[in-house]
């Protein structure tokens, strides 16, 4: 189980009861293959699962708001709401701007690179400047 918590404007804390530690870090890509759902940090380090998760795994709680657990059956439902909590890169580059159809799109932004050799494991790279939301490594 994946547990995607937001605890504030742009503070998200992720959470698989399999591993010790949380994972709190702005430094987070979502990577939406078909019905999986992996997290990986810039520099393509896996973040959890390799393999990634189920989206009947992933549960979303907006904590700043109401605390209640949310699970999705599709997958457009669960970028559209993590999008709409300000989730980094979860749309154009990090900032809110709307929806967006392919994983390019999703971490969009001038700043962000996918090689996609591996398609099962996209390394993600981003040059940190002023244009990223999200504050510095």
């Amino acid at each position: 189980m994946l547990k995607i918590i937001k605890k504030g404007n742009k503070n998200f804390t992720h959470i698989d009861p399999d591993f010790p530690n949380q994972y709190g870090a702005n430094d987070i890509t979502i990577i939406f293959d078909g019905n999986t759902v992996k997290l990986r940090s810039f520099n393509g380090r896996v973040i959890f699962r390799r393999d990634g998760y189920d989206l009947s795994e992933v549960i979303v709680m907006d904590e700043s708001a109401s605390s209640v657990d949310e699970t999705f059956t599709d997958v457009n439902l669960l970028k559209q709401r993590l999008i709409s909590l300000g989730y980094p890169f979860a749309c154009n580059g990090g900032g809110g701007d709307g929806p967006s159809s392919g994983i390019e799109d999703i971490f969009a932004g001038d700043n962000i690179s996918i090689n996609k050799d591996d398609p099962n494991n996209p390394v993600i790279s981003a040059g940190f400047d002023d244009g990223i939301d999200g504050g510095t490594p």
